[in-house]
């Protein structure tokens, strides 16, 4: 991932959406797959994991996946988008965090 030499072990991903839906689809070749964290919104990335990012622009979605099927699930806004537009986004209070 660092170099673009090749892998040793494959991941192939296919996304797929409509007017009302994301699908995503994984298929990971790994010999040695881990997940012991179980309660959502476990610090999974520790572990085995596939992760999905949306870049919304001043924000952003993260979706992770352990083998246990724990989720971690996150939506990132910068602070100054926040405060200067804090008027025109709803309900979102609950699990934000500020970037500077």
């Amino acid at each position: 991932m660092l170099t673009g030499d090749p892998v040793m072990y494959h991941t192939k991903t296919a996304i797929l959406w409509n007017n009302t839906h994301l699908y995503i689809a994984f298929e990971v070749e790994e010999p040695f797959v881990e997940a012991k964290l179980t309660e959502r919104d476990s610090i999974i990335f520790l572990e085995n994991d596939l992760e999905v990012f949306i870049d919304g622009g001043d924000c952003y979605y993260e979706l992770e996946v352990n083998a246990a099927n724990t989720i971690y699930e996150v939506f990132f806004i910068w602070k100054v988008i926040f405060i200067t537009e804090s008027h025109r986004i709803h309900n979102c209070t609950s699990g934000v965090s500020f970037f500077t």
